[in-house]
């Protein structure tokens, strides 16, 4: 039989709701709130203190750096990794949702946004992935063979990161899929 356990965040608080779940290869659970981030050891819940002007944000997205720091997401395209409780705020060109964050083995950080399509980081220079068929991204996935999936509005696109330039592939309704929203 499965088992399910209601966990309270912090009691008395009806209006926090969390929006993402992510377990750190630490084994902690990060649970990404409207208003701000939390860290669960399987005992407590802290409170994350981030810096005034992201405090209480909403957070959309977190996973694991290659250094195993945390890269986190907002609503509100801001983009930050979290090493050791410090914030290193990313320059963003983003300004909607941070749905889904990957770090490729080579260092690129791939983002996908609710609203403005997939961007990519190499070093410090960021880049659009142009020509996607819809600007409204899920998720991003690595596949094993190193191309991304990317769950969209306008159907699944599969990534190749090492062309140059980026290119990609998209299947839809087209070509068989049932629908083209894939989350």
């Amino acid at each position: 039989h499965p088992f399910f356990r209601e966990i309270i965040i912090e009691q008395g608080n009806d209006d926090l709701k969390a929006t993402t779940l992510f377990q750190s290869t630490e084994g902690l659970i990060y649970i990404g709130t409207n208003q701000g981030l939390y860290r669960y050891d399987g005992f407590n819940f802290e409170k994350i203190l981030l810096p005034d002007s992201l405090e209480n944000s909403k957070v959309s997205s977190i996973t694991n750096s290659l250094t195993k720091d945390l890269i986190v997401g907002l609503e509100n395209g801001v983009i930050f990794k979290l090493k050791n409780d410090v914030v290193e705020k990313f320059k963003s060109p983003i300004n909607s949702p941070v749905k889904s964050i990957l770090e490729l083995e080579n260092g690129s950080l791939w983002i996908a946004s609710y609203g403005e399509g997939v961007f990519y980081r190499t070093g410090t220079d960021w880049h659009r992935l142009a020509g996607l068929p819809d600007p409204f991204v899920y998720q991003l996935l690595l596949h094993n063979s190193g191309k991304i999936l990317a769950a969209t509005d306008g159907g699944l696109v599969i990534i190749d990161p090492f062309t140059k330039p980026v290119s990609f592939r998209v299947f839809d309704s087209k070509i068989g899929l049932p629908d083209n929203i894939v989350k």
